[in-house]
């Protein structure tokens, strides 16, 4: 029982560091990426808004492995988690997926508005045809999609592996 409790815990942070790492990634890309935005990308405020950016980040995690940490909390569950392993890095795999998704979308929201992501994106979309136009003229949508299959394919398997 006590070694299967030391499992459950390692996993559980294994996965929250891998999220964590995987956010803080897109965190420092958007930076690197904005950094010709910013009036001074290494002042005060750049390390505040990353911070505060951390925090978020965390929570996030934290919010991203709560389902698996609820799981292995129930001791029924945590013994048939090891033969679930494939579907359970099957279900993260589509959560990666839904992740690089939205910070793709957030990027190339950011590279035509100067603004982050908003709620104004429903605006845009509501002429679908012609969002869907500007985004295949104005964006590398076949090299966007191979990042985001790539990204997702590495997130995927390094789960499974963990």
């Amino acid at each position: 029982m006590y070694n299967k409790t030391i499992s459950a815990l390692r996993l559980f942070f294994y996965l929250f560091f891998f999220v964590l790492a995987v956010l803080l990634l897109f965190r420092l890309a958007f930076w690197v990426f904005a950094a010709s935005d910013m009036p001074d990308p290494l002042a005060y405020d750049a390390f505040k808004a990353f911070y505060i950016g951390f925090r978020f980040d965390a929570r996030l995690a934290a919010l991203f492995t709560l389902p698996l940490s609820a799981a292995l909390c129930i001791p029924k569950v945590a013994e048939k988690l090891h033969e679930a392993a494939r579907a359970i890095a099957i279900c993260y795999t589509l959560l990666f997926f839904i992740l690089f998704v939205i910070y793709s979308a957030d990027f190339g929201f950011y590279s035509y508005l100067k603004t982050r992501i908003s709620t104004l994106v429903f605006e845009l979309l509501q002429d679908f045809s012609e969002a869907v136009g500007m985004v295949r003229q104005s964006y590398p949508v076949p090299l966007i999609s191979l990042g985001v299959i790539s990204g997702t394919t590495l997130c995927g398997w390094l789960f499974y592996r963990l």
